[in-house]
């Protein structure tokens, strides 16, 4: 029976085409879309055929990258995958239509046609899911693009509106201050928790804009960290920042708590530490991320700080801890302070 369905199928091939065209499936209307069709009809048929040979359902290895490729291609012009399970819907129709009359008087031929069933069910639907998954893809990237624009949009109207706002109400701060020299009076502790106030402002706005910006990184930690530094500007300290490693073998959602993390490291640096330096190194590994923050600042007592509720500290350690990590902080008054961070990464390590 096997010898009676031809590998390549050239008749069933051309009715597959003329049965699409004739209900109106682009899967026959373009050229190279309908040979990439036709391509995976006759590994669909090879299949079919192997496994009526061997007596039992046995489908070749799909060529997953070459079939998602089509599934990109197929969404870039715009057809939707209910036309490719049309298709499928359709080619098996056909092959089983010229299976069914050369099974007929054979004694196994209920069971043969039991086999090329299910082998043509299993080939279809494995090329159909991979093909959805390259279909797929291509949603997720302009939907990634559409949402990074939108982001930088939000960034950039905060940024502008916002900060331009608050920073001009610190220079009036400043210019009144100027403008009214003498012995200090009531009203300017006032001023200065005016002035205070309008400070964290600002710097609520650059964690804001930093982390909507985020995503026009391409997934760089190394970036976003070198966003965060260009934002703060200054001269001093001085701070250097370096990732080793491929950030492929972390997840991005490790990567992102592991950008918080370092970020508020260096954000206690520069508020409290009065260093001249802060170093920041990240070390992704395949199977775990080592973090140290390092500043040649005053220094502080460590214990004390987290019995006195240092959120950003607790903040840091909680972080590491949910990821299944561990952090170790250590402060020396006049030398400087240091971070350390351990990450695991087991569940996703094997996998790259």
């Amino acid at each position: 029976m096997a010898r009676s369905l031809d590998v390549h199928g050239p008749d069933i091939i051309a009715r597959y085409r003329e049965e699409l065209f004739r209900a109106g499936n682009p899967l026959a209307v373009d050229e190279q879309i309908w040979r990439e069709s036709a391509q995976q009809a006759r590994a669909v048929l090879a299949d079919c055929v192997l496994a009526l040979e061997l007596g039992r359902r046995q489908t070749a290895r799909t060529a997953a990258t070459q079939v998602a490729d089509h599934g990109r291609r197929r969404a870039s012009a715009g057809i939707s995958p209910r036309y490719a399970v049309v298709a499928g819907t359709v080619l098996f129709e056909i092959v089983m239509d010229r299976l069914v009359p050369a099974a007929e008087g054979r004694p196994e031929g209920a069971e043969q046609i039991r086999i090329a069933a299910e082998a043509l069910q299993q080939s279809i639907s494995s090329r159909l899911e991979t093909a959805v998954v390259g279909y797929d893809q291509v949603l997720l990237e302009r939907i990634n693009r559409l949402q990074s624009g939108g982001q930088r949009s939000l960034a950039r109207a905060i940024h502008d509106e916002l900060g331009n706002t608050i920073s001009l109400a610190m220079r009036h701060l400043e210019l009144y201050e100027h403008l009214t020299p003498g012995p200090a009076k009531p009203a300017d502790a006032q001023l200065v928790a005016a002035k205070q106030a309008l400070v964290d402002s600002m710097q609520g706005i650059r964690d804001i804009v930093t982390s909507l910006r985020r995503d026009e990184l391409a997934g760089s930690l190394e970036q976003a960290l070198k966003l965060f530094v260009a934002s703060v500007g200054g001269t001093r300290p001085e701070i250097e920042v370096r990732v080793t490693g491929d950030e492929a073998w972390a997840p991005q959602h490790v990567l992102v708590e592991v950008f918080l993390a370092v970020r508020e490291c260096l954000r206690n640096s520069l508020s409290h530490a009065d260093a001249d330096w802060i170093w920041a190194d990240v070390t992704i590994n395949p199977h775990s991320i080592g973090v140290s923050v390092v500043d040649d600042g005053v220094g502080f007592d460590v214990t004390a700080a987290l019995e006195a509720g240092a959120n950003g500290l607790t903040s840091v350690t909680e972080r590491v801890e949910l990821l299944g990590g561990v952090a170790a902080i250590s402060g020396i008054p006049s030398v400087g302070t240091r971070v350390t961070m351990s990450i695991p990464l087991p569940e996703w390590a094997d996998g790259h």
